[in-house]
């Protein structure tokens, strides 16, 4: 299958196209193809293309007993109603996948869906929680031999870290991320993993540095045609850009890639820019504007249930 093919080699935006191209309706509605077509569309932040391809597949699993096939579908259900912001659809479809995943002893899936569920645990505040369930995704793919999958268990992990200001660990995870993304060749993993280094090198003040990865990984996300990556990118501009003082540049950067973020239907990138734009606006003066920014974002992050990002911008917010 041609589809398969293109997902398989990351052709992502040829895989959109190519599922699109089929002139045949019954070739459309077949679910292996929707899930195919659904996982290249949010891959690429087509998220609401993706999630309606999604739901199709799995209305046709689910009604024909294809339980097995499920598990990967409801694993892509809970990533996108992640990235949308829809927690509790999120926690729905990931528990169902780790339930069926075990059912049917299907460790890559089991892999997979415990780095999710750890990611929705730091979500929910729940950090040290979190620690162990990324350790044991990450050692499931290493067993695995799934550089991609431990890869980005290691990114998240450093994520973490980075928050819990525990910098060294944070940087360790992050370099390991990034090597294991460029062993696996592939560019939008090279993104987001070279990003998530940049944002512990910001936290750890070596800002030359820092643009130098936020540069590289933005180039990575546009030659994956990532356009998520490239937001956040963007994102990490206006962070660098407000570390360094520079609080008009940051702000302007903040509101474009919030702006682009919404477009695509990034709800928790969104809020997220809303977050450093209010940052920025406060550094500026301008605290009317910055409240009402802060208050966008924290009200977002509440809907989400992202207790973790209301703690984050509580900290900064005195600063």
């Amino acid at each position: 299958m041609i589809l398969k093919k293109l997902v398989a080699e990351r052709r992502f935006r040829e895989a959109v196209e190519c599922y699109h191209s089929h002139e045949s309706l019954v070739d459309r509605r077949n679910p292996e193809r929707q899930l195919l077509a659904a996982d290249a569309a949010a891959r690429l932040g087509e998220l609401t293309l993706g999630q309606q391809l999604a739901v199709a597949a799995f209305e046709q699993f689910a009604s024909t007993g294809r339980h097995q096939a499920l598990v990967p579908t409801s694993n892509l259900l809970g990533a996108i109603a992640f990235e949308r912001g829809q927690v509790g659809h999120a926690q729905g479809y990931f528990s169902k996948a780790i339930l069926l995943a075990r059912r049917h002893d299907d460790l890559p899936m089991l892999a997979r869906v415990s780095n999710n569920l750890a990611t929705l645990t730091h979500f929910r505040g729940g950090s040290e929680a979190a620690i162990p369930l990324y350790q044991e995704s990450a050692r499931l793919f290493e067993g695995l031999e799934d550089r991609r999958g431990e890869a980005e268990a290691s990114h998240n992990l450093g994520l973490l870290f980075r928050q819990l200001d525990r910098l060294e660990e944070a940087d360790a995870a992050a370099t390991k991320a990034v090597r294991l993304a460029e062993s696996a060749h592939d560019r939008s993993l090279q993104a987001l993993a070279t990003l998530g280094q940049a944002e512990v090198t910001i936290e750890r003040e070596d800002f030359q540095l820092a643009r130098h990865q936020i540069v590289r990984g933005a180039a990575l996300a546009a030659e994956a045609d990532d356009q998520l990556n490239g937001i956040e990118a963007g994102r990490l501009r206006a962070l660098l850009t407000f570390r360094q003082g520079d609080f008009a540049i940051a702000h302007h950067l903040a509101e474009v890639a919030g702006c682009v973020a919404g477009n695509l239907g990034s709800g928790l990138l969104r809020a997220e820019c809303a977050a450093l734009s209010a940052l920025a606006l406060r550094g500026l003066g301008r605290m009317t504007e910055a409240a009402a920014r802060r208050e966008e974002a924290v009200g977002a992050f509440q809907d989400f249930g992202a207790q973790a990002k209301i703690e984050r911008l509580e900290k900064d917010w005195p600063a």
